[in-house]
């Protein structure tokens, strides 16, 4: 401090007052090349360097790119700084015995001499400026002039310095963003570049894996028919892990994602108890849910060998994706359906034209057997009316089926309410399908109790279920087989059964049946089926049934047989509005 006077001392002249000056100048350059890591020292220093002061402190309400700390100022700062930091205005201390604020907390002498500034950016206090020196009288007011106008430097720079810091952490996220975009873009690209499912799985666990840079990613798709999880698609995953991965609800990480509907992140799967390890590669996992509309269709997943591999950007990254890909996976799906369902359609018209052109051909025929010129005898006549008889019957069990399966697409059908015998019913729809039984030998049998069997319901439609079911068991029971037709009253409900001596029917195909355009498909024994029926009996059946509140279940063995059991309940079964035309 003393080599920066006159040679006689005097902190006033011309020459000291110009060699201050002259380090302002230096020390504006030595800010220049500061930043918000070394601010605090960086600024000391070139104090230091430039002015020759002895000590000199620089107390920062924050640091430059962080929220202000507390308290403040802190306790080594000395009772000066404080209360510059209160009053917002510079001080001098000429002689540091003889003021209380430069002493410490046991009473010694801080400083022989003192003085300190704020660092004021408009009204916002940033700081306090202290230099000290050993002497006393070691400063002036020029000093302080001199330590003001340095702190108005300083300010400046740590202005500069906080809005390069906000500038870079903004561009770092804009950046972030731009990266994150890109990411999603790039998924959506390949995710909805097919309709297909498969392909469209693939792409999105190839897209992710690809963008994330992870080790595995693997798509988890819920089975609605045993609520399982299973790997759908994966890429980065080992083919003998992919078929081992099935996991139920709450089971597994997947399965807890999709029991919760929220992420998980697993930072160390060595670390985490309720991880079920597949593949002893991974060490890191993540997994979000996927949803449409809030409905969970499945889970996807990414890994890592490395642990802590991921961050919450990763998760945020992968939720937002999640919904892209949830999307695209569920309009895969339905257009897989609607494509099946065309097929579906599509082959219900070949089969409906051929089923009507078989009966309409043998009437035909021995409708012009009949007009002959030289018609048969008797006998030979007669044959040739239950000809007419029988296929008549299928035509108008196909036109019944038809129109049927369009009234019951509409909700604003209303159904019979009144007392109904099962047992007339059925003693009905034995007569009418005797003559396609006969027409394949099979033999027709009906069991029956001795006392009436009521229930209550809508007449016409239930006799078109034990008719569909009749015609049902007689089409797919070979030539000299056996059909039979039981009802049975007991206390709460009516049950019918239906049992032949047929083809049977894939236990992985039972529940199908009742679908609207369902067939069943050849059996593995490569025994082809009768392509014979429209895929519209069953399925009538069962929205019948279901209508008059009772169910249905179906029992088979192939190769052996299938049996049919319809239940009722005995009292009011269905709404008591007027009945719908006869099926």
């Amino acid at each position: 401090m003393e080599a920066m006077a006159d040679s006689k001392g005097n902190r006033s002249s011309s020459a000291y007052i110009a060699a201050r000056l002259q380090g302002l100048a230096q020390l504006g350059r030595r800010l220049e090349a500061v930043d918000a890591a070394t601010a605090p020292e960086g600024i000391t220093g070139a104090l230091r360097d430039v002015l020759g002061y002895d000590q000199v402190a620089l107390y920062l309400c924050a640091a430059i790119d962080s929220p202000p700390s507390s308290p403040w100022p802190p306790a080594e700062a000395g009772a000066l700084v404080a209360w510059v930091a209160e009053q917002r205005a510079p001080v001098l201390v000429p002689d540091g015995r003889q003021d209380a604020r430069c002493r410490d907390a046991s009473g010694g002498v801080r400083a022989g001499s003192a003085m300190a500034v704020p660092l004021l950016a408009g009204e916002r206090l940033l700081g306090v400026l202290e230099a000290c020196a050993v002497a006393p009288q070691a400063f002036s007011e020029l000093d302080l002039l001199v330590l003001e106008a340095v702190a108005d430097r300083i300010a400046a720079a740590l202005e500069s310095i906080r809005f390069r810091a906000q500038l870079q952490a903004a561009l770092e996220e804009t950046r972030r963003k731009l990266e994150e975009i890109s990411t999603l873009y790039q998924v959506a690209q390949e995710v909805t570049g097919s309709l297909q499912l498969d392909e469209t799985l693939e792409a999105v666990v190839h897209a992710i894996r690809n963008a994330l840079n992870c080790r595995g990613c693997c798509v988890f798709l819920l089975n609605p028919s045993d609520q399982m999880l299973e790997i759908k698609a994966a890429a980065g995953l080992k083919l003998e892990w992919r078929h081992m991965a099935r996991l139920a609800l709450g089971e597994g990480i997947a399965g807890k994602v999709a029991a919760s509907l929220q992420p998980l992140y697993v930072p160390d799967t060595q670390a985490y108890p309720d991880y079920i390890a597949f593949d002893p590669e991974v060490r890191c996992l993540l997994a979000v849910p996927l949803q449409v509309q809030g409905r969970l269709i499945g889970v996807l997943n990414i890994d890592h060998t490395r642990p802590d591999a991921f961050t919450p950007e990763h998760e945020r990254l992968l939720t937002v994706a999640a919904s892209q890909v949830a999307v695209a996976i569920d309009n895969a799906r339905l257009y897989t359906q609607l494509l099946a369902e065309k097929r579906r359609q599509d082959e219900f018209l070949a089969i409906v034209s051929h089923e009507l052109r078989t009966p309409l051909t043998c009437i035909q025929s021995s409708v012009s057997l009949l007009l002959e010129d030289e018609p048969p005898d008797g006998e030979t006549a007669h044959e040739f009316l239950e000809i007419i008889q029988r296929q008549n019957e299928r035509l108008i069990l196909m036109v019944n089926n038809l129109l049927n399966a369009t009234r019951l697409e509409h909700a604003e059908l209303q159904w019979g309410s009144q007392p109904v015998a099962l047992d007339e019913l059925i003693t009905r729809a034995v007569h009418r399908l005797r003559l396609l039984a006969a027409e394949k030998q099979i033999t027709l049998r009906t069991q029956l109790p001795d006392e009436p069997v009521r229930v209550v319901g809508d007449a016409d439609w239930l006799e078109q279920v034990i008719v569909n079911l009749l015609d049902n068991a007689i089409k797919f029971t070979p030539s000299e087989g056996e059909v039979s037709i039981a009802a049975q009253a007991m206390p709460q409900e009516v049950t019918v059964t239906v049992r032949d001596s047929g083809i049977g029917i894939p236990e992985s195909e039972l529940e199908r049946v009742f679908d609207k355009f369902y067939r069943v498909s050849d059996q593995p024994s490569g025994v082809p089926r009768p392509r014979h029926g429209s895929g519209l009996g069953l399925y009538i059946v069962r929205r019948v049934v279901e209508a008059h509140r009772g169910h249905i279940h179906a029992e088979s063995t192939p190769g052996t047989g299938s049996t049919f059991t319809i239940s009722l309940p005995r009292g009011s079964a269905v709404p008591d509005h007027a009945a719908p035309s006869a099926p």
